[in-house]
């Protein structure tokens, strides 16, 4: 298990990086290129992920709890399993293939556009919003 607690990583570029299982609680992640990396039962609870590039990248049972994600890119990530109560979304970008029925919970927080493409649009319009 990589152990990056608390680490400055602001900036990094690490597309593809395989941080399956890493510890990244606590880590400064604001800018970092994270595209298709492998964040599976990662623990980025408290990370500071604001305007990171996410996109792609598989964040199935991952730990993001309390985490920041503003103005992150979160399009095509797997967030199956993951925990985010308590994270902050606003201005995030979440473009997920998935069934807009399965997000009814969100609709009051969120503006869902659907694509062309089948993909649906995700702004996030709330300041602060907890997901279980």
């Amino acid at each position: 298990m990589t152990t990056l607690r608390g680490a400055n990583l602001s900036g990094a570029n690490l597309t593809g990086a395989n941080l399956n299982h890493a510890d990244l609680i606590s880590a400064d992640l604001t800018n970092a290129k994270l595209q298709s990396a492998d964040l599976r039962d990662a623990g980025l609870s408290g990370a500071n992920l604001n305007n990171a590039d996410l996109s792609g990248a598989d964040l199935t049972n991952a730990a993001l709890v309390e985490a920041d994600l503003e103005y992150a890119n979160l399009t095509d990530a797997n967030l199956t399993g993951a925990k985010f109560r308590g994270a902050k979304f606003n201005g995030a970008n979440l473009i997920w293939l998935t069934d807009a029925t399965k997000l009814n919970e969100l609709r009051p927080h969120l503006l869902i556009q659907p694509e062309e493409d089948g993909k649906l649009r995700i702004k996030v319009i709330s300041l602060f919003y907890s997901l279980k």
